[in-house]
């Protein structure tokens, strides 16, 4: 096989988004237009993830609209076409399966020299070891060489970067805030359970291993990815080349204006305990305590 498929699976607000701008600059990837596929999560997960589709075809529809729009006026400038064809893309592929690997391949050969495509969703953090070797299955009848990127973060950082990063959606697409603001919320939206699957990793790094040999797993933490000598590493994993990064960019930032109290924090970070104790474990607790800043409160 020469054609290697990235599986990135997380974690949200872990670094995925600046992964993803930094491979599609390099000329023998095609991560096409659209970074979450978010396919495998609604399929194998629609107790956890049951807007998605919904989700999916709202947008298709606005798009949509929005093009009628402008055909029936024949008034200004037509809309965008990426877009459109992005959330028909999505809509496809979240009803078909089948037409997941093909899609892969038409990216594969949109040009010569092309090695490695992907789907960077952090959403499959949740699966479990079943659904991953499912997935390896299907990709590896697909001629498809597998790869899987795990990036992580302090468990307590990152749920308060998903909350502050959800805030600021809503502001954005509905103009409207939340009445509590983010650090006020914190200790309760940090243990809600659309936290919690995406800050699992002692759930999601047993469930990966079950499915995938040790040489097609990287694991990464936000807290040391941006340095040269790391994404060296991660381009050597992946066989791509090496470009110097852009580590004055930082991809899907939220403001931070005001922290959680201590005593919420010190409660969020024995709910997450085993996330805690299972890192310090597999990658060494002197490492783990160094990197992740609360990491030592318990």
């Amino acid at each position: 096989m020469d054609r290697t498929f990235l599986l990135g699976v997380g974690a949200q607000k872990a670094g995925t988004t600046w992964l993803y701008q930094y491979l599609r600059r390099l000329p023998e990837c095609n991560m096409g237009t659209i970074k979450e596929y978010a396919v495998f999560d609604t399929l194998f997960r629609p107790d956890l993830f049951p807007r998605r589709p919904v989700n999916r075809l709202r947008q298709l529809s606005k798009l949509v609209e929005t093009h009628l729009e402008q055909a029936r006026s024949g008034e200004g400038d037509a809309p965008p076409v990426q877009p459109l064809l992005d959330a028909m893309d999505s809509v496809a592929l979240g009803l078909d399966l089948d037409r997941y690997v093909p899609h892969f391949d038409r990216l594969a050969a949109a040009r010569p020299g092309i090695r490695m495509v992907g789907d960077i969703t952090p959403e499959y953090s949740a699966l479990d070891a079943a659904h991953f070797q499912r997935i390896r299955e299907m990709l590896d009848s697909g001629g498809y060489r597998v790869k899987v990127v795990f990036l992580m973060r302090d468990p307590l950082e990152r749920c308060y970067s998903a909350i502050r990063m959800s805030d600021r959606n809503r502001r954005t697409e509905t103009g409207t805030a939340k009445t509590r603001p983010a650090h006020a919320r914190f200790e309760r939206e940090a243990q809600a359970r659309w936290c919690e699957v995406r800050s699992r990793y002692d759930r999601t790094i047993p469930a990966l291993e079950a499915a995938f040999p040790p040489e097609s797993l990287f694991y990464g933490f936000y807290e040391t990815l941006f340095s040269e000598e790391r994404i060296r590493e991660l381009t050597d994993f992946l066989g791509v080349s090496f470009r110097p990064p852009d580590f004055g960019h930082r991809a899907n930032a939220s403001p931070r204006e005001d922290e959680p109290d201590a005593a919420a924090l010190d409660r969020v970070r024995a709910f997450y305990e085993p996330t805690y104790a299972f890192c310090r474990e597999r990658f060494g607790q002197a490492f783990i305590d160094g990197i992740w800043r609360h990491a030592a409160r318990g």
